[in-house]
């Protein structure tokens, strides 16, 4: 299996699983925005800008890495 495939493949079976993940903690982290002190609505702000960032980081840029460092030796 081409290394293109692979990847493509890996990505729609993390798709679903890594989406879910971060909306289900996000909500938990708009809870504690609504209903939490002044230190933990900043804490809220912080941890959904990296629960963001994190989704976006897994889903478009470490495909695109492993792609170009091609760390899978070539079938014989």
């Amino acid at each position: 299996m081409p290394m293109s495939d692979l990847i493509d493949l890996s990505v729609n079976e993390m798709l679903h699983r890594t989406v879910m993940t971060s909306v289900s903690t996000i909500l938990a982290m708009i809870g504690i925005y609504v209903f939490g002190g002044q230190l933990l609505q900043d804490f809220a702000v912080a941890m959904t800008f990296s629960i963001v960032s994190g989704t976006l980081t897994s889903i478009y840029i470490s495909n695109v890495i492993l792609y170009h460092f091609n760390l899978r030796e070539t079938e014989y």
